[in-house]
């Protein structure tokens, strides 16, 4: 048994310079092997390491439209499920700031997935990674999570992904993602917050939080929001959006 594994992708690790995640990068994935995929993404995770401003969730809400993401597809093939468990242990340690790759998966803050191809062969190794996730490692992902994900198993509930160009399948037998936790506002309750809010939280920030949006758009990762995004950011805070391609 031999398969093709990938990353799907949302926000900045895939642009991110930090030298942990340029290493992941290089030692993990073939950068030059990837594709623009559509997937339900949205801004609405106002994340700590970032100032408290948006970065990016997935989500499978009625009102969150399709947007892009990116595939990359990873060096090494998967033969077994030990394969794949380094893999995921090797992302999740570019996603948390650089840390070791130490077996763990998961915190408080979100938690790797899988996506399994519904064409190919892989049940034994989906098999083997439920078999994993239910030896503890989800403990400490929060039960917000189960929007996105069966964290009995650890697969995401998000379909498979199609290629953007022609609609295709992604060529690949199974992928990796990190879900991470929503910011969900109180008032309505359980709501994601608007355009309006992210822009103006990227746009106050006396650093340069709008990068996080403009080196998305430049690499193609997209949402249904980011019209209204811009919009505001032209609107209130010109001298901001330098860079960033129109919608």
């Amino acid at each position: 048994m031999s398969l093709d594994l990938g990353v799907l992708i949302i926000g900045s690790l895939y642009w991110d310079d930090r030298k942990s995640r340029r290493d992941w990068r290089s030692n993990r994935l073939c950068m030059g092997r990837g594709w623009i995929v559509s997937s339900r993404i949205r801004y609405g995770r106002r994340s700590e390491s970032r100032g408290c401003t948006y970065t990016m969730v997935f989500s499978l809400s009625a009102d969150c439209a399709a947007g892009t993401a990116r595939i990359v597809s990873c060096r090494k093939q998967i033969a077994s499920i030990d394969d794949l468990k380094a893999e995921a242990a090797e992302l999740w340690a570019a996603e948390d700031d650089g840390g070791q790759a130490n077996g763990n998966i998961a915190a408080g803050w979100g938690c790797v997935g899988l996506i399994a191809n519904p064409k190919s062969d892989c049940a034994e190794i989906v098999e083997g990674w439920v078999d994993f996730v239910g030896s503890g490692k989800y403990d400490k992902a929060p039960a917000v999570l189960d929007n996105v994900i069966d964290r009995e198993k650890g697969l995401l509930k998000i379909p498979w992904p199609r290629l953007t160009d022609g609609r295709e399948p992604a060529p690949l037998d199974l992928l990796l993602a990190t879900t991470t936790v929503p910011t969900l506002l109180t008032v309505p309750p359980c709501a994601y917050a608007s355009p309006e809010v992210i822009a103006e939280a990227w746009g106050q920030d006396t650093d340069d939080r709008v990068e996080y949006f403009r080196k998305n758009r430049q690499n193609d990762i997209t949402t249904f929001q980011d019209r209204e995004i811009l919009d505001h950011l032209q609107r209130k805070f010109p001298a901001k959006i330098a860079g960033i391609p129109s919608c």
